[in-house]
């Protein structure tokens, strides 16, 4: 089990910031001295290491790096930390899925640290089809705008609500895409509370979708998987790095 406040600083040197390192030598690898990487990051102001592990690791400037939160508060102290821009205070989730953010004119960008967990996700039926929901919008944007390869992180709150799988399919067919023939889901349960069941449909579900938009994912690291101290909660993140087949 692990303190809630120690969580976010092994995501962020156990995979957001190795997965980030690896990714901008294989999409920028003639950029020795600063990758000048574009980013856009769901972060706490209380907590966003990240802005400075990137940046340290050469692999972005405050200038290129949009933070986004969904509280007033939040967002207006996030305009006093290390970040070139700040989004909000909307939830991510509604506006990328409405298609009425601001922030839809700063895409494309090369690192997507979609870190739902760190926006007090609620604990209500339909949250986690939402957020895949809105990955495919950010990656369906990111291909509208010309990207060609980038790094995501997906990462979430797994509690006690169910995960169902018809309605994510329904989500996803519902965005039709020339020559792709829905998502297939014989192999998942139609309906699933189990936080390691949920790990498992969630990472079959993101690789048909960045398969929907002809991504292939480049770089294998293993997700991080932690429960909350003293509760059944996990933290689920994954990070992968995409490339046009």
């Amino acid at each position: 089990m692990a303190n809630i406040a120690l969580i976010k600083d092994r995501l962020i040197d156990k995979l957001w910031v190795p997965i980030a390192v690896a990714g901008s030598e294989i999409l920028y690898p003639r950029r020795k001295k600063n990758k000048r990487m574009k980013v856009l990051t769901l972060t706490h102001h209380s907590n966003c290491r990240e802005t400075d592990e990137f940046i340290g690791n050469k692999l972005t400037n405050k200038e290129l790096m949009v933070g986004w939160n969904k509280g007033t508060n939040e967002s207006m102290r996030l305009e006093a930390e290390r970040l070139g821009s700040v989004v909000g205070p909307y939830v991510y989730e509604d506006s990328i899925i409405a298609g009425r953010s601001d922030v839809q004119d700063k895409f494309p960008f090369d690192i997507l640290n979609l870190d739902f967990s760190s926006q007090k996700p609620e604990s209500e039926n339909g949250r986690l089809e939402r957020e895949i929901l809105s990955v495919e919008h950010t990656i369906k944007l990111q291909s509208d705008k010309g990207n060609d390869g980038m790094v995501i992180i997906y990462t979430t709150l797994l509690n006690s609500k169910p995960l169902v799988i018809d309605r994510v399919k329904q989500n996803s067919d519902n965005i039709k895409i020339q020559e792709w023939h829905d998502l297939s889901i014989d192999d998942l349960p139609s309906n699933t509370i189990e936080s390691h069941e949920k790990s498992r449909c969630l990472k079959e579900i993101l690789q048909q979708i960045f398969s929907k938009y002809q991504y292939e994912n480049k770089k294998h690291f293993a997700p991080l998987y932690i429960r909350l101290s003293n509760s059944f909660r996990y933290i689920l993140s994954i990070g992968l790095l995409l490339k046009r087949s």
